[in-house]
Formats: structure tokens, C-alpha cells, sequence
């Protein structure tokens, strides 16, 4: 197998909330999954999605998304 072309490196599996979700039981879920991260048995559960490392995201972490130019490829569904 050769590899023909490698893409900009992306920050993995983003959990998003939609905004009719409670800011309170967004922030309860988040730092569930992310203490999650920090056990054991967590970290076996998260590595069958495949999840390595669990953490606060930020918009800046999916700009290379942006840079990519991959707009062409969105499908609205509404």
C-alpha cells in the first residue's frame, strides 16, 4: 500500500449540543465524558469508539475544517 496524499491532521470525534439542550445538562455531560477519561474502565469504553484522549474542544481546534475548503461537500438537510 502507498500513501498518495495525507491531509491536514483534525481534532477527533467532537461531541456537539444542540441548542435546545440546558446549558446545565450540557456542562453535567461534558464533565461526565471527560471524567470518563480519567479512569480505568472509562478509558476502555472510549477506546471501543476509538477515543485515545477525552477533552474540552474548542472552535479553533476544527479551523484546518475551515482551511479545507469543504464546503462544496455539504448537504443540507432542512
Amino acid at each position: 500500500m502507498k500513501i498518495i496524499h495525507t491531509t491536514t491532521p483534525v481534532a477527533p470525534h467532537p461531541f456537539a449540543v444542540h441548542p435546545r439542550v440546558p446549558a446545565s445538562v450540557a456542562e453535567k455531560v461534558a464533565k461526565a465524558l471527560i471524567q470518563m477519561g480519567q479512569t480505568d474502565d472509562g478509558k476502555q469504553l472510549l477506546s471501543q469508539v476509538p477515543i485515545k484522549k477525552i477533552g474540552e474542544a474548542h472552535i479553533s481546534d476544527y479551523q484546518p475544517l475551515e482551511e479545507m475548503g469543504l464546503d462544496r461537500f455539504y448537504v443540507n438537510q432542512q
